[in-house]
């Protein structure tokens, strides 16, 4: 018997499982339809209210670069008789020598800028620059015994400071000759225009040149190197001594 009624339950179960979502479907439905459509509809001229409002306008005109790329590519097709793929690999190839051309001068602007000291200030090396005694002697050179000087450098083997005291004399002699008009803020080069009319322009360009070279490159050099060198500033000396 007990067995009777749970088999007469189970089946009471499944009969509402069964019919319960059509009766929520019906309910639902009922429910959607009763809620009255509002219908919406496009304006005819919708159109013109994207046409002029310009927040929806996407049409973008080239850049000047590009324009001038787009020229440049144009005539190269023209003068080579190529196509535009072609074009573009020897515009491409125009544009990197450019680069290149261009990275190679401000190499060579900045090694004439640093050869002529006016680069110093950027490294912050200033050899020497600790001791007053050069400042001084760099300041008023006209009373300044270089002869001494030099023949003391070359005692201490120092023959870096024996060519700073020899360009040194060798303006001290151009100033003297007014030749050059003496300035502890000029450099090689302002000194090498001052001359550029004169007989002594080579030479002094070429003695500015191991000066820069020696001293400012902090490059060492030995008796046999200083002797060639000084060679240089003894004769262009010996040469303002008779104008």
């Amino acid at each position: 018997m007990l067995l009777k009624n749970k088999k007469i339950l189970f089946l009471l179960i499944l009969m509402v499982n069964f019919f319960t979502p059509d009766l929520y479907a019906q309910n639902t439905i009922a429910k959607i339809d009763s809620v009255p459509a509002k219908v919406r509809t496009i304006s005819k001229d919708y159109k013109e209210k994207y046409i002029r409002n310009s927040d929806f306008d996407y049409t973008r005109s080239p850049s000047l670069l590009t324009r001038i790329k787009q020229w440049m590519i144009s005539k190269i097709v023209e003068f080579f008789n190529t196509s535009d793929v072609d074009a573009a690999k020897i515009f491409r190839t125009i544009k990197i020598t450019f680069y290149v051309i261009i990275l190679l001068g401000v190499i060579y602007i900045l090694v004439k800028l640093f050869l002529n000291k006016e680069m110093r200030w950027i490294f912050k090396k200033n050899p020497d620059s600790g001791k007053t005694e050069y400042k001084s002697i760099v300041e008023d050179i006209s009373e300044v015994d270089f002869k001494e000087l030099i023949d003391k450098a070359i005692s201490n083997k120092n023959y870096r400071l024996a060519i700073r005291y020899y360009y040194l004399w060798l303006l001290k002699g151009l100033d003297k000759a007014s030749l050059i008009q003496y300035d502890v803020e000029k450099t090689n080069y302002d000194y090498q225009e001052e001359l550029s009319r004169t007989s002594f322009s080579e030479d002094f360009k070429r003695a500015s040149y191991y000066y820069s070279y020696i001293w400012y490159g902090e490059f060492l050099i030995g008796e046999k190197e200083f002797n060639t060198t000084s060679a240089v500033f003894d004769k262009l000396l010996k040469q303002i001594r008779n104008v």
